[in-house]
């Protein structure tokens, strides 16, 4: 993970979160999800940011990612 994260961070020149990282890992180059919980966990993911924009800027700034 981390060795994939610092590709990522020298191809896009910019941090990447652990949420979004987690949803690389997860899902095909086609943007569907690797499994059903994959999924499920992707979507709940999506509904709490969506419900609260305090989260999205928490996981940026997050220590762990």
């Amino acid at each position: 993970m981390a060795r994939r994260r610092e590709e990522e961070v020298r191809k896009h020149g910019m941090h990447i979160s652990r949420r979004e990282m987690w949803t690389m890992v997860h899902r095909r180059n086609d943007g569907s999800y690797i499994h059903d919980k994959a999924r499920a966990i992707g979507e709940a993911i999506a509904d709490i940011e969506s419900q609260d924009e305090s989260t999205k800027e928490l996981s940026q700034h997050d220590s762990l990612a």
